[in-house]
């Protein structure tokens, strides 16, 4: 027969209690797993305010495709460099929301919260500017677009809620859109 020391035996014997310990508790213990939520997405308002501005997009391609407008081609092309920095800004901040993130890659954990333009994911600002039809190419329908995004701009900067992620960024670049939309109506009118 083997020796077996005092200390052999007292630790064998610790390591075997603490074996069945852990093994009593992790059977008795239940396991609350967490489900994983896809982050909300970002207001309404600034999805609608990108949406007016792919909209006003298409509008201003549509006019430099025209060619006949009663502004020049080269006030055209500014005037639509200049919506597109400022889709490009509201798109930085859109990119600050994880939720919008999620749902532009498609991510399956992002379930079916699509960013979509229109109200059905809550109250949609005065105006709705985020739905309604392609604006025309011309000067005019350009000057009234541009009108009506910057009263939805501003109407939405009145309502936003004061505690709101990003809000000091979003109020700044809301109201500077605005400004900039309401010189874009009077340059087209």
């Amino acid at each position: 027969m083997v020796e077996i020391s005092r200390r052999t035996l007292l630790g064998r014997t610790v390591l075997g209690v603490g074996v069945l310990a852990g093994a009593g508790l992790g059977l008795t213990k239940s396991v609350h797993h967490r489900v994983a939520v896809a982050p909300p997405l970002p207001p309404l308002a600034l999805r609608n305010a990108r949406a007016v501005h792919d909209r006003l997009l298409a509008g201003y391609d549509r006019a430099l495709a025209a060619g006949g407008s009663s502004i020049s081609a080269t006030a055209l092309k500014a005037l639509k460099a200049d919506v597109t920095a400022q889709r490009d800004a509201l798109s930085a901040v859109l990119d600050q929301y994880p939720g919008w993130r999620y749902a532009q890659r498609g991510d399956a954990s992002a379930g079916s919260a699509r960013p979509s333009p229109g109200p059905s994911s809550g109250a949609a600002p005065a105006g709705g500017a985020g739905s309604g039809p392609p604006v025309a190419g011309t000067a005019t329908a350009l000057a009234a677009a541009s009108r009506q995004a910057a009263a939805a701009l501003r109407t939405s900067t009145l309502d936003w809620p004061a505690g709101a992620d990003h809000s000091e960024q979003t109020l700044a670049l809301f109201g500077s859109i605005a400004a900039a939309l309401t010189v874009h109506a009077q340059v087209l009118r």
